[in-house]
């Protein structure tokens, strides 16, 4: 994958982490869901 789009790819996940709209439903989550796991993978 060329750097570029790896580039997008990590500002891409900071935008979603940090989208206050997106926040907006957190309640909803802790409502509806026991667990979850996020796993961001790294190629070596």
């Amino acid at each position: 994958m060329p750097y570029e789009q790896v580039t997008g790819i990590h500002q891409d996940f900071d935008h979603f982490r940090q989208d206050e709209e997106r926040r907006k439903f957190f309640h909803l989550r802790e409502q509806s869901i026991k667990s979850s796991i996020l796993i961001q993978g790294i190629k070596l």
